[in-house]
């Protein structure tokens, strides 16, 4: 799967300043007044109000995928700053959208998908979702917070906006950030506490509800990609995964990773999770040579994050025949391709 991407700038100058050729498979998205957005993937136009860029889903018993929007869900999305969109969809999404007094709200949906990161320039801000180019490299004078780098290595966990690049802010999952003539505001539209239901709610509906939700989510995501390439362990995530992609029309391939000398080895377990998912399984082993303890493990990066193991798991590529970057997505159990 190639993953969407964007750049985007707003300031004095409507062109975005820094564009070169390097941007390459970034285009042009018509959005709205002031704002110069360059995307890959998915792009959701909004009639002049912005854009939607990612994947979206309309809530429901059964998601639907969303492709384009009416004109009355644009208008209540824009009226509403966003909450219309995360109280009606889900996805994987970075909206931007322009209200009525010229205003642009960027948001970045709950699930956090798609990183959002932004500076602010004194010719206006800029932001985009990785930090392999123009203004957010080393030769634009983005370099290291040292007392934010301590803090992140002391409590990874407890990350906010900040990031370890100074100047350079994340915008949080569920967050919008507000640009208008009173400067730059964020504002959550989404949190976690706003889910959490009655414990005496009972436990068997509880359950249930929640085997829908996750059969559902899966399913749609599944019914996106020709393929997917599921990592499985035989533990809980990744069979309860590969249960529910039985419900979306893609190629399901599981694979599963091991260690020569024994260490780590749950081939076992996946063998038996693939069989009873119906699920074809391939098994390939971690290369100690493969982990290189002076190398960054993620380039380009706002955190220094994930284990050395991770080199190992993407050099898997030659055995599998899916070749893989390290990105700060690589540890998740499921590869859409």
């Amino acid at each position: 799967m190639t993953t969407p991407r964007f750049s985007a700038w707003l300031g004095t100058d409507h062109a975005m300043p820094w564009h070169t050729n390097r941007n390459g498979g970034l285009v042009p998205v018509p959005s709205g007044k002031g704002l110069d957005l360059r995307a890959s993937g998915p792009v959701i136009p909004l009639c002049g109000q912005g854009a939607i860029i990612g994947h979206l889903f309309e809530r429901g018993a059964v998601s639907r995928r969303v492709l384009r929007l009416e004109p009355d869900r644009i208008e209540r999305i824009v009226a509403t700053k966003g909450a219309s969109l995360v109280r009606e969809f889900w996805g994987g999404y970075v909206a931007f959208l322009l209200d009525a007094q010229g205003c642009w709200h960027i948001l970045r949906d709950p699930s956090g998908t798609l990183p959002v990161y932004w500076r602010r320039l004194a010719a206006g801000i800029a932001l985009a979702s990785g930090l392999e180019e123009p203004p957010f490299r080393y030769q634009d004078g983005v370099g290291i917070d040292y007392e934010a780098l301590c803090l992140h290595l002391g409590a990874a966990h407890h990350a906010g906006a900040a990031t370890c690049l100074a100047g350079v802010s994340e915008l949080l999952a569920g967050e919008v950030l507000c640009l208008g003539n009173d400067g730059v505001r964020n504002t959550a539209l989404w949190s976690p506490w706003d889910h959490v239901h009655d414990r005496r709610q009972d436990a068997q509906v509880t359950a249930d509800d929640l085997h829908a939700v996750v059969s559902d989510v899966v399913a749609a995501w599944g019914d996106v990609f020709a393929s997917v390439l599921l990592g499985m362990s035989g533990g809980l995530d990744s069979s309860i995964v590969a249960a529910a992609l039985h419900r979306s029309r893609t190629r399901v391939r599981g694979v599963t990773l091991y260690w020569p000398d024994g260490e780590g080895d749950e081939r076992a377990w996946a063998r038996l999770a693939a069989q009873s998912a119906g699920v074809d399984l391939q098994e390939a082993a971690y290369r100690f040579s493969d982990v290189d303890l002076d190398a960054p493990v993620v380039r380009d990066t706002s955190r220094p994050q994930l284990s050395f193991h991770v080199q190992a798991l993407a050099a898997t590529d030659d055995v599998l025949g899916y070749p893989r970057a390290i990105s700060p997505g690589t540890a998740a159990t499921t590869c859409l391709v």
